[in-house]
């Protein structure tokens, strides 16, 4: 009797660029490993934050629009605001693209933080 044949676990964004249907909780917004504890901050409205999203966890520009309009419709916030929002990028992704992450509770609790700050106009 022959076993079944495993199929190699694909990553969650496949080919497609496309998430999987439920995140998990605190997902690293590269690669969707759950309880991510590491980030970085961007203050700066939808289209500064898209931006933060596309350059810094390389995704796809009109996969970083999705992510950063899904945040500030989540959060009612105006698409016009500069809100402070983090990002969360497991460790793994961050080695990959250079960025330095930070704890997320110390992003948190901070009052002065290391993040990406939208220029005033």
């Amino acid at each position: 009797m022959s076993s079944p044949r495993r199929r190699r676990r694909e990553h969650p964004l496949g080919e497609i660029g496309r998430a999987p249907d439920i995140a998990p909780y605190h997902a690293c917004i590269r690669c969707w490993k759950g309880d991510t504890e590491r980030g970085f901050i961007v203050q700066g409205d939808a289209e500064f934050m898209a931006a933060a999203i596309h350059v810094y966890a390389e995704l796809g520009m009109d996969e970083a629009l999705g992510v950063a309009q899904h945040v500030f419709r989540e959060r009612g916030q105006d698409f016009d605001s500069r809100p402070v929002n983090v990002i969360r990028l497991c460790r793994g992704c961050a080695k990959k693209t250079g960025v330095r992450v930070h704890s997320v509770s110390a992003l948190v609790e901070g009052g002065e933080f290391p993040g990406l700050m939208q220029p005033d106009d």
